[in-house]
């Protein structure tokens, strides 16, 4: 039997999605925005972040009626909640299997740092950003470990 491609296509849609999505923070994001969800995030309505309530409704129909195994989704804009939905079996609280995706966000996210100044290059020793801390098993790898390692 032949295996199926779509779970591969869907980890490759979130995937890309999410990247996008924070990669474009500052766009959909206000840059005057001081808010950060510390304790939770806001909650409004689609209109009233300039979203599509139908828009959104349409696409809850095509991941509950297409052959592809979606888990939940959620929609921020503007720092606001518009959209939190969650697929049966999965509730809010549940562990989803995101497999690479994590490489994506760390890459991602190790760009935003090295864009906005926080970080000077890849080059950059792993344990000098926790100099607090120190491994229980030194090794002389672990010492001259870098983000990039290749």
């Amino acid at each position: 039997m032949k295996k199926s491609t779509i779970p591969i296509l869907k980890r490759i849609i979130f995937c890309v999605v999410f990247i996008l999505l924070f990669s474009l923070r500052s766009i959909v994001w206000s840059e005057s925005s001081d808010y950060w969800p510390n304790q939770g995030w806001r909650i409004s309505t689609p209109e009233e972040q300039g979203m599509s309530s139908e828009d959104l409704a349409d696409m809850i129909s095509i991941i509950l009626y297409a052959p592809i195994n979606i888990d939940s989704v959620t929609v921020i804009r503007n720092g606001y909640v518009v959209l939190d939905a969650y697929f049966y079996p999965f509730q809010k609280n549940s562990a989803h299997i995101i497999h690479s995706c994590t490489k994506s966000i760390t890459s991602t996210l190790i760009g935003i740092a090295i864009d906005k100044g926080y970080i000077k290059d890849v080059h950059h020793r792993l344990l000098d950003f926790f100099p607090e801390l120190s491994p229980d098993n030194m090794t002389e790898e672990k010492k001259v470990l870098l983000l990039k390692t290749f």
